[in-house]
């Protein structure tokens, strides 16, 4: 093991670089390492030396508890391990190192795992570089910090705030549990494991660094309870397996990035699981989060949170030749304030999903609430040929959206692509913009499923669209509107419900899918161009009075668009409105 003298640079000196050709400072202790450890370690312990901010001395006390394998000292700076097995179980009293300090792992082979397991009572501060050809991983119950000169180097790397003992390791089990309480994992430096894995995980997780795994796979999880597997690529899945039941730091957020995660062509996961109300957010990202790919599919980037809320206010990347896929999933609620969510793709536009999958489907968490700001974009575009992706922005009660989607295709025969945005409550449309255009293929669609619906002049309401934004989102696609009642409640109802005029910029389709009546209450009129109307009143079960149709009280003109009417048994178009199209189309399910 290595002692190394430090210069005495007074408590002025954090994270500088050292005069030449002395050893280096230690940094000053980091007001969020002074909190990590006001948090998990008993009062009067070591109290007198945090307090004073010892000088780091790298890795002090090893040993080899398990393997084949030797710790030595290469110079006043440096620490090799030699190891020989494809598992090695080492102990060390601490494991810090300075701005200038290192250690390396000799491995043989990109699989091996050296385990590095801390004893002490203090949190490891890393300032200096880990290399390793192999995985590495280092766990510390009490929390670690990679400062801001930290550069790490290796084919994998686990640090965890959770603890893995020795047997387990060596037995293949590597189940990480909290002792008394699980420590933090904080990353300001550069972390690097190309075609590898990159785990942090703890009581709380936060980047503020560079995290990078060319193709491979980036995990932060926030757990007091946690299992590692590896898959058939030798990458590392987190499973999370027991929520936080309290915060080792209070306020902020179980994972947060604030700053770069990157694994082109791979795959990046934040994910946390807690006490409910235990966060503000429970993963949080105002970073940017890159998981594309320039000659390949994009990857897939998902931020989960059961127990608390997901937060997105920076920019989420998986484009490629095709694009990937994003998640953002919670039980609880959702929250896209801004940034871009790009899944574009040269060929082919990717997949979004906030707050649950497509019509709360495809067996992804669901969110009660879920939100879309104006400053958000989602984009899931073909930007040369091919169709158009997919965004579904869902929730169990109130979803908002007033951000833009796009789903655009692109060269020859490529197809719109489809949007929705849905709930099982209540819908507020105000501000949304979507693109669905296709320059030489059909344009794509916009799914609304929610209750009763209507349309008016008024700008805003829950379960309503204005006209004017009617007309915006119609021009050039397809609306579709498919309304699930509920007998007693709300029966289904599509209704306009006064007179207005929808203004278009392109031919447009309207799809109503009624569970129950389509009813126009006021004289509607399309202008500029054709609005075709589909309605369908078949959707469900009669939830209203009389039998399911189309309720005609005022004046239709559709510019030349056409009509195409189902109902249900026994249904009619009734009233004493009249409906002006280009073609009639009227079906009952009675024949």
């Amino acid at each position: 093991m290595i002692r190394s003298k430090t210069q005495d640079c007074g408590s002025g000196q954090h994270d500088r670089a050292p005069v030449l050709n002395a050893a280096p400072c230690a940094p000053a202790p980091d007001p969020l390492i002074r909190a990590i450890r006001r948090s998990l370690i008993p009062a009067g312990a070591v109290a007198g030396a945090l307090l004073a901010g010892p000088a780091l001395a790298g890795p002090e006390g090893g040993q080899v508890l398990a393997g084949e394998g030797t710790i030595n000292a290469a110079s006043s700076q440096g620490t090799v391990v030699d190891q020989q097995s494809e598992r090695l179980s080492l102990s060390w009293q601490s494991f810090d190192l300075g701005a200038q300090e290192w250690i390396s792992f000799e491995q043989p082979s990109a699989s091996s795992i050296a385990l590095n397991r801390v004893l002490g009572n203090d949190v490891s501060q890393i300032f200096g570089r880990i290399e390793a050809n192999g995985q590495v991983f280092l766990i510390n119950p009490h929390g670690v910090l990679f400062g801001e000169s930290a550069r790490v180097n290796v084919g994998g790397l686990v640090a965890s705030g959770l603890d893995l003992s020795s047997e387990d390791f060596m037995a293949g089990n590597f189940d990480l549990s909290a002792l008394e309480g699980a420590g933090t994992i904080i990353n300001r430096g550069v972390i690097n494991a190309d075609g590898g894995s990159v785990a942090l995980v703890g009581g709380q997780v936060v980047n503020e660094g560079l995290i990078s795994a060319q193709f491979g796979r980036i995990t932060l999880a926030g757990a007091e309870r946690a299992f590692l597997d590896f898959d058939g690529d030798g990458l590392i899945r987190v499973e999370v397996t027991k929520q936080l039941e309290e915060a080792a730091l209070s306020g902020g957020s179980a994972v947060e990035n604030l700053g770069a995660i990157e694994a082109q062509g791979g795959q990046v996961v934040l994910a946390a699981s807690a006490a409910r109300d235990l966060f503000s957010n429970l993963v949080n990202n105002e970073g940017v989060i890159r998981a594309t790919g320039i000659e390949a599919q994009g990857g897939l980037v998902r931020l989960v949170g059961n127990g608390g809320s997901v937060a997105n206010s920076g920019d989420i990347d998986v484009s490629g030749t095709r694009g990937g896929r994003i998640e953002l999933l919670s039980d609880e609620a959702v929250d896209v304030a801004g940034g871009t969510l790009e899944a574009s793709g040269t060929q082919g536009g990717g997949d979004i999903r906030v707050g649950g999958g497509w019509q709360g489907g495809e067996g992804l968490l669901r969110a009660q609430e879920t939100r879309v700001a104006e400053a958000a974009t989602l984009r899931a575009d073909a930007t040369q040929n091919g169709d158009g992706g997919s965004i579904a922005v869902w929730s169990d009660q109130f979803t908002a959206a007033a951000g833009r989607l796009s789903a655009r295709g692109a060269g020859l025969g490529g197809q719109g692509g489809q949007l929705e945005v849905s709930s099982k409550g209540v819908i507020n449309l105000a501000g949304l913009k979507i693109d669905t255009r296709s320059p030489f293929g059909r344009n794509g669609s916009l799914l609304l499923d929610p209750t009763d619906f209507t349309f008016g002049t008024a700008a805003t309401g829950g379960n309503h669209l204005s006209y004017t934004d009617l007309g915006t989102l119609a021009s050039g696609g397809t609306v579709t509107v498919n309304t699930v009642g509920s007998l007693g409640v709300e029966d289904g109802d599509i209704s306009f419900l006064d007179s207005g005029t929808v203004t278009l910029t392109a031919d447009g389709l309207l799809q109503l899918n009624a569970a129950d009546d389509v009813i126009f209450a006021g004289a509607v009129t399309v202008a500029d161009f054709a609005l075709d109307l589909a309605i369908d009143a078949l959707n469900g079960t009669d939830n209203g009075p009389g039998a399911d149709g189309v309720v005609l009280g005022a004046a239709v003109n559709l510019n030349g668009g056409t009509i195409d009417v189902n109902t249900g048994s026994g249904g009619d178009v009734t009233g004493a409105g009249t409906l002006t199209a280009a073609a009639v189309n009227f079906r009952s399910i009675a024949g």
